[in-house]
């Protein structure tokens, strides 16, 4: 399989360049590009959480603790002394860091639920959510947020499976077809779970269909008025060539 250097690397690529285009075409402004990126770098790495050892899911758990910690500041700053919200802070994030973080890797196995189209649905929807119901994002830019968050998640899947394949060699490895799969045959139990997550989740969303509507309206707008200016500038330099060949 990839290692994390390739893994953030064609992550960083890939997504990077999607967030481009959603920018030229008009879909974002120059900081949810930014924010784009950023989350599909992040899904990128996002399918190694389920590795004991992994630096990602050390990680995970810190962003979990101090998104919790940062919204229990902003609901409970006005009914806690200063001391009382130290240990109230202190306490969420040794809770989140630490038995959360534990049962976590319990339940989890490398190659296992989280290595599956399922759970990069899971981990969009996620995003979705957070930014739409706890940030207050709109609903256009939550899913798209979600989106890019679930393309890092599959281009971190694919290059798994790529990496299961020896061309040199011409043989295929004994991992292959353990990360890009539906859902994990070996672990039903526990994807049946996360396939009742993934329902409960979407229908908790924002209205898709509108969100939908609204960026294609931009992008095909944003589309036309480029070849509209292309048109316009193809139309001037001829002119220009036929008033210099006058």
């Amino acid at each position: 399989m990839a290692n994390f250097n390739t893994h953030f690397l064609v992550g960083t690529i890939v997504t990077g360049m999607g967030a481009t285009i959603c920018y030229a075409t008009g879909l974002c402004g120059l900081s949810l590009s930014l924010g784009l990126w950023a989350t599909g770098v992040m899904g990128s790495l996002m399918p190694d959480i389920d590795s004991d050892n992994s630096f990602v899911l050390g990680l995970f758990f810190n962003v979990i603790a101090f998104v919790l910690m940062a919204l229990s500041m902003f609901w409970l700053s006005a009914q806690l002394s200063i001391i009382e919200l130290w240990l109230a802070l202190g306490f969420i994030y040794g809770v989140v860091r630490f038995p959360l973080m534990y049962s976590f890797q319990k339940f989890s196995r490398h190659r296992g639920v989280f290595h599956s189209i399922l759970a990069a649905v899971l981990f969009g929807l996620l995003q979705v959510q957070l930014c739409y119901w706890g940030l207050g994002v709109s609903a256009e830019n939550a899913w798209l947020l979600g989106l890019f968050m679930s393309a890092g998640y599959l281009i971190h899947l694919i290059l798994d499976e790529c990496y299961s394949v020896d061309l040199l060699n011409v043989k295929i490895k004994r991992s292959f077809g353990t990360a890009l799969k539906l859902f994990s045959v070996q672990y039903l139990g526990r994807s049946a779970v996360m396939a009742v997550a993934v329902v409960v989740l979407f229908l908790a969303t924002p209205p898709i269909a509108t969100s939908w509507s609204t960026m294609n309206s931009a992008a095909y707008s944003s589309l036309f008025e480029w070849r509209l200016n292309s048109a316009t500038m193809q139309g001037l330099v001829q002119r220009l060539f036929s008033s210099i060949q006058n």
